[in-house]
């Protein structure tokens, strides 16, 4: 299951928005060694780029020029069908054409879904929202938050689909419960002048909620950080900046990708200057990442 965490405004250093996403995608490693970041430029579209790997032409992760931001987390509820649009070309749809969250919701409502799912939304202004879509049923649309600068979202519907039997039985056999509680946690006790590097930090927080002392074996799927992402991305809507995670998983270094300069007219990547980084995570240097990784699962621990 893949998470997400959203910090606006009042919650960051600068006023900055940011969103922290991590891709729990176990399919294969070749996916998170050899991803991809694309950016695209398009007639008559808004730019944008997109976190993934070579063939895959949508997005599952992404942000565009305007400062909006889309990712999709796996659900259960209802009934797959065979006419509609598949996932990955309606976010890359929302990219092309809105400029606000608000924008971005009205892409998705009018859209045709094929498979449950959920998108998280956010914008440079810091409005956040969560889609949740599943086939023959309207959107439902979260958009009111308690505090809307701490956000966060894992794989359950809350909204009218919650009481599906797909989705309660996500919620009894799954690590969506634990996971949301963690990021519950961890967006609310953000300090609030919260950088990129602390927003990477929650991405790769390895605490399991209610385990006591003890805590819980490294690699436990309970835990933000498995141990088992595709890809990690923290965006910056406010700067129009995307760091991406280097293989393995969230631990190596995230690299920032800044559109505005990307897309600028002119532009030549070979003057760029190195990119700034997130340095890697110390369980790389310490054998605790071995370790885990040799207790029989991809990541180690429990599912």
């Amino acid at each position: 299951g893949c998470s997400v965490l959203g910090l606006g405004p009042s919650a960051t250093a600068e006023g900055h928005t940011l969103i922290a996403r991590a891709f729990d995608f176990e399919g294969g490693e070749i996916f998170d060694r050899d991803k991809a970041v694309f950016f695209v430029k398009g007639d008559g579209v808004i730019p944008f780029a997109s976190v993934a790997w070579p063939g895959l032409v949508g997005v599952m992760t992404g942000m565009n020029l305007e400062g909006v931001y889309v990712s999709v987390n796996g659900a259960r509820a209802g009934e797959p069908q065979t006419t509609g649009m598949p996932v990955v070309f309606s976010l890359r749809e929302v990219l092309e054409t809105a400029r606000t969250t608000d924008e971005a919701i009205a892409v998705l409502r009018r859209q045709t879904v094929m498979v449950s799912h959920l998108v998280f939304v956010g914008d440079a202004s810091g409005k956040f929202a969560v889609v949740e879509r599943a086939p023959r049923h309207d959107a439902f649309v979260k958009d009111t938050w308690n505090d809307p600068s701490r956000v966060d979202l894992t794989n359950h519907f809350e909204g009218p689909m919650a009481s599906d039997a797909k989705n309660q039985t996500v919620r009894a056999k799954t690590s969506t419960l634990a996971r949301k509680a963690r990021a519950d946690e961890l967006v609310r006790d953000a300090p609030a002048t919260s950088t990129v590097s602390d927003v990477v930090g929650m991405l790769r927080d390895k605490q399991c909620v209610g385990t006591g002392a003890g805590g819980c074996a490294l690699g436990d799927r309970r835990a933000i950080d498995a141990l088992i992402a595709t890809h990690g991305v923290v965006a910056d809507t406010t700067d129009r900046a995307l760091w991406v995670s280097r293989y393995p998983h969230l631990s190596g270094k995230f690299v920032k990708f800044d559109l505005r300069a990307i897309f600028a007219n002119g532009h030549d990547p070979e003057n760029d200057a190195p990119p700034e980084t997130v340095a890697e995570d110390p369980v790389l240097h310490d054998s605790r990442y071995e370790a885990a990784r040799g207790r029989g699962l991809p990541g180690g621990g429990a599912q």
